[in-house]
């Protein structure tokens, strides 16, 4: 049976932005019939048209773009449960409506301007159409956002002597290391098919035109940052909880006597956290490079932290062995 919380989520979040499709997509029909040939496609930082061509790309690219993108609530609808929707999956549930309206107005406006003109390139500016656009936009994101149910309460955080623990004496030395990757070679071959193009286009660049590598080290940095937080190291010891990226960095580290306890949980990247990487929550950061299993560390007055990784039981386990045994409460 479908609640009025989940009923209002799938109307925002997938037939709001369909409606504004459709009635983007019957004002460019309304306008093609008067439209010059060819139509102004793109337009300068002045407003003015600046090309030209015909108006079947604006047709094809606003379907494909939102309908593309509502997989994504979709997915999170899917998984989502009647507590009501998280932080991060109402602003995914929102989005939609968002992307809808900038690219409904920006397309459909953008046709209905040159309605009449026997020339498009004496069109008028399209800047009052994109402020329209992203102001509308900005407008029907925020009440989306705003209009979906709250999301579930906070959890009280559990305590480490009601969760799974292992023996551990009073002297024992114990620690668990474990490599935190994704599942299968699909990322890394998509991270080395990015660093081979990179490479390749930096040194064609070098070649042409040698100021213009500068315009390489933003991606640079981005395709290393992101090779560092797909790859981690997770120890768990008596000084509590430590991860290290790839290239040694970013470091995380989480004392003993902030830990409250530990568990595992499952997670879904889309709609617990919005994608993969390192990644932030409300009240939660997430190393979050595969979906399944995961390790939750909870943390007395700070924010918790989630590591994907498969059989994450027995880290839980030592940690909350750890933690009673500072407290002098050993099994």
């Amino acid at each position: 049976m479908i609640t009025t919380s989940r009923r209002r989520e799938q109307v925002i979040g997938l037939a709001l932005p369909v409606a504004i499709l459709v009635i983007s997509l019957a004002v460019m029909f309304w306008a093609l019939s008067d439209l010059p040939d060819p139509v102004a496609v793109h337009w300068g930082p002045a407003g003015t048209p600046d090309a030209f061509g015909s108006p079947l790309l604006a047709f094809i690219l606003l379907p494909v773009t939102v309908l593309a993108y509502l997989a994504l609530p979709a997915r999170v609808l899917a998984r989502a449960h009647d507590r009501g929707p998280t932080a991060n999956q109402r602003i995914l549930l929102a989005v939609g409506p968002f992307l809808a309206t900038v690219l409904g107005v920006v397309l459909a406006g953008g046709l209905a301007i040159q309605r009449g003109l026997d020339d498009a390139a004496a069109g008028p500016s399209i800047l009052p159409v994109v402020a329209l656009a992203f102001g509308g936009g900005i407008v029907v994101g925020v009440v989306s956002y705003l209009l979906l149910p709250a999301g579930p309460a906070v959890e009280a955080i559990p305590d480490a002597a009601d969760l799974p623990a292992r023996p551990l004496g009073v002297d024992e030395t114990a620690v668990w290391i474990r490599q935190v990757r994704p599942v299968g070679a699909t990322l890394a071959i998509i991270l080395t098919a990015g660093a081979i193009l990179f490479i390749a286009g930096a040194t064609i660049v070098a070649f042409v035109q040698p100021i213009a590598v500068l315009l390489f080290v933003l991606p640079a940095l981005l395709l290393v940052f992101g090779y560092a937080c797909t790859y981690w190291t997770l120890t768990v010891d008596r000084h509590g909880v430590l991860l290290r990226g790839a290239l040694t960095w970013p470091v995380i580290r989480i004392p003993l006597d902030q830990i409250e306890s530990a568990r595992v949980i499952d997670v879904d990247p889309l709609s617990d956290f919005g994608g993969w990487g390192l990644r932030w929550a409300p009240r939660t950061t997430g190393i979050i490079v595969r979906r399944g299993e995961a390790l939750e560390v909870a943390r007395r007055g700070r924010r918790a932290l989630v590591v994907t990784l498969d059989r994450a039981a027995p880290g839980a386990e030592l940690l909350n062995a750890l933690v009673l045994r500072q407290r002098g409460g050993v099994r």
